[in-house]
């Protein structure tokens, strides 16, 4: 168990914030929560904006932020505070074990519950025992919430995470019209409480009379990325093959590299050799319009986004994106060489066939071009993303959401997502079925020698299971370079691209929520004469238990 004394709330007074207009039903407050990625994260930005908005219409919002002890909170983000959480551990290690956190979060909710005498409309982020905690306070204090799940990502966990906690759940909001419509795909009974609100990106008023150069053939284009330096999502590794790609085929460029991460140390080895690249590192985000200001082409290598914020910032700074191909948000935003260049590419493709493909289409890029694809994009965001009409949008949600009856979490389930045990019961990236679907497939697998595609939360609530396993498990595979070569359940983590020196004859893929995912990169990196072995394919996700009763007045 996590000890008590790690966590402190430090609450902020509603005074401190615009006041609001006194209404039949009181002063409804939003909080966003934000477990982590509180300096470099789009999320980040999307919370500080929506608050903005908010603020400027007169309803109280602000910001319920997880830290680790020792981290401060960046100076940029204090004005948002509401509550601060200090912890020794990111709330991804409690596995499930959230008893700690509750009373933290039900201070903040009542402190301004107490000042407002109104629902506090609650947006948790990131990680689903955030909504573990929130679940488990609607047992008690019902009347005091109303939950809203926002759907900032295509990777299969926000919307899983939202189908999990679907019965106290208010409304949806989605970043991208792909996310809107894959929730309502899931939750039919639902779609009238899920609404698409696009992100809110200022536009300067002088950006079209700026004094950059325009971009010509003689001199060097000039290359930004703006965001997490991570490989599993970002596929930072693309980016070094972008620089490699331009001098292969006789380019001149600049690149700088704004943004920190996990995989800082990795990018910083691998561009060691290439001079034209200057890593920046994390800035405040009122200094980043002066990179997109500075360059002519922006890109973007994601293997998966719901609409990115660093994309439509670019753009709103003249910076025409080059971007990879994902299913959520490039679409709203990209008229492939009206305002954007998409480049076609798969969430499989390692960072040199991606960097290669993006390389290929800045240098395809006449300057003439290039200016006509800046003046549109810059008119597309200011067209489609005013921080007016997003605030409008969030308002009308708000307004919905708080004259809703409470909801209940039903007592007899679990409240966190994580499981807190190593089973399948309870946990949000598990069936209550997973234990028997693997014995299942195990049991055909008697004898062999297997690799584990999956070294998280799905294999830990099944690692009694795998114990079990008669034959031999060889190695874990995860996508991510960063935990390659480390230890999960004591098998030795590796890429899917190293099975051969572990003589593997079969794979079987651990996972619910990305089970698709994985297995496309199977069929693409695996060799024919090894098997890969599904738990779910067969099933849908199911639909979720609706609240055992509601709240009553």
């Amino acid at each position: 168990m996590m000890e008590t004394s790690v966590c402190t709330v430090i609450p902020y007074r509603i005074s401190s914030i615009n006041p609001c207009t006194h209404g039949p039903e009181g002063e409804t407050t939003v909080l966003i929560v934000l477990p982590s990625h509180l300096r470099v994260s789009g999320v980040t930005t999307w919370a500080m904006r929506a608050i903005d908005a908010l603020r400027s219409r007169s309803v109280h919002a602000g910001i319920i932020a997880h830290t680790r002890v020792g981290e401060p909170i960046p100076d940029f983000l204090r004005p948002y505070l509401v509550a601060e959480i200090k912890d020794e551990h990111p709330i991804a290690e409690y596995n499930g074990r959230i008893e700690t956190l509750i009373p933290h979060y039900r201070r903040a909710i009542e402190s301004v519950y107490a000042q407002t005498d109104a629902p506090v409309v609650l947006a948790p982020c990131l990680h689903g025992d955030c909504f573990g905690v929130i679940a488990a306070l609607t047992q008690s204090i019902p009347e005091k919430i109303r939950l809203v799940s926002w759907l900032h990502a295509d990777n299969g966990y926000d919307l899983g995470v939202g189908t999990h906690y679907e019965s106290i759940i208010h409304g949806y909001a989605a970043v991208s019209r792909e996310l809107g419509e894959s929730c309502k795909r899931r939750l039919v009974h639902r779609a009238a409480d899920i609404t698409h609100i696009r992100h809110s990106i200022p536009v300067s008023a002088d950006i079209e009379s700026d004094a950059r150069e325009p971009y010509s053939r003689s001199r060097p284009i000039r290359i930004v990325y703006t965001g997490r330096i991570e490989e599993h999502q970002k596929r930072v590794s693309a980016l070094p093959w972008i620089a490699r790609r331009l001098h292969t085929l006789g380019m001149a460029y600049e690149f700088r590299i704004v943004g920190n991460g996990e995989a800082m140390d990795e990018l910083r080895k691998n561009t060691r050799s290439l001079p034209n690249i200057k890593l920046v590192g994390a800035v405040d985000p009122d200094k980043v319009a002066d990179y997109l200001r500075w360059g002519d082409a922006w890109v973007l290598a994601s293997r998966y986004e719901g609409q990115s914020v660093a994309m439509l910032e670019a753009m709103s700074c003249g910076c025409v994106p080059i971007v990879a191909r994902v299913h959520s948000g490039v679409g709203d935003a990209i008229s492939h060489e009206e305002n954007g260049i998409i480049v076609e590419a798969h969430g499989n493709d390692d960072g040199e066939v991606v960097g290669h493909a993006i390389g290929n289409a800045i240098a395809g890029c006449e300057p003439d071009h290039l200016g006509i694809m800046r003046r549109k994009g810059i008119e597309h965001v200011r067209k489609h993303h005013s921080p007016n009409a997003h605030g409008e949008t969030l308002e009308s949600l708000v307004n919905k959401v708080r004259l809703m009856p409470a909801r209940l979490w039903a007592a007899d389930r679990p409240a966190a997502f994580s499981s807190s045990s190593g089973s399948a019961r309870g946990s949000g990236s598990t069936p209550a079925d997973g234990s028997e679907r693997m014995r299942s497939t195990l049991r055909a697998l008697a004898g062999k020698r297997i690799a584990i595609y999956g070294a998280g939360r799905h294999s830990i609530d099944l690692a009694g299971e795998l114990s079990g396993f008669d034959g031999e498990i060889c190695c874990a595979i995860d996508d991510n370079p960063q935990r390659w070569g480390g230890k999960f359940l004591g098998w030795e983590i590796c890429s899917i691209d190293d099975l051969e020196r572990f003589g593997v004859s079969d794979v079987v893929i651990s996972s619910w929520i990305h089970e698709d995912q994985l297995a496309a990169r199977c069929v693409k990196r695996l060799a024919d004469s090894i098997g890969v072995h599904r738990l779910y394919a067969v099933i849908q996700a199911p639909k979720p238990l609706e609240s055992s009763e509601h709240a009553r007045a």
